[in-house]
């Protein structure tokens, strides 16, 4: 899979390894994304939320989580939606006073990422 190419019907779990790789090098975000692929309840496809670490020697983090029951192809999709999130986050302060989650601003990083990754 070259960076250009268009998300597959037919994704594999190494197609999503190395999308988690190509976002981070073209995309780079104000703190490290982690990623995790789980049982998320109610229904949720995805998330993402900066985690601050208690212990000052820890550096925060922003934890994005894909729901692991959606099909290969989906998660390619919702990864792209979740790393736009990722894309915007500014701290707690400035996230807690958005007005909404998906603004302008999140809505520019998702055009840059759709128009690398999305087709």
């Amino acid at each position: 899979m070259s960076e250009a190419e268009p998300p597959k019907w037919d994704v594999t779990e190494k197609d999503l390894k190395e999308l988690r790789f190509l976002l981070a090098n073209r995309f780079p975000t104000d703190w490290p994304v982690k990623w995790k692929r789980c049982a998320i309840p109610d229904g949720t496809w995805g998330d993402t939320e900066l985690k601050v670490p208690r212990s000052k020697d820890k550096r925060p983090y922003i934890l994005i989580r894909i729901n692991k029951e959606m099909p290969l192809a989906m998660q390619w999709l919702i990864m792209l939606h979740e790393y736009a999130h990722a894309r915007q986050q500014r701290g707690p302060r400035v996230e807690a006073s958005r007005l909404e989650d998906h603004d302008g601003e999140w809505g520019v990083h998702e055009a840059q990422i759709w128009s690398e990754f999305g087709g």
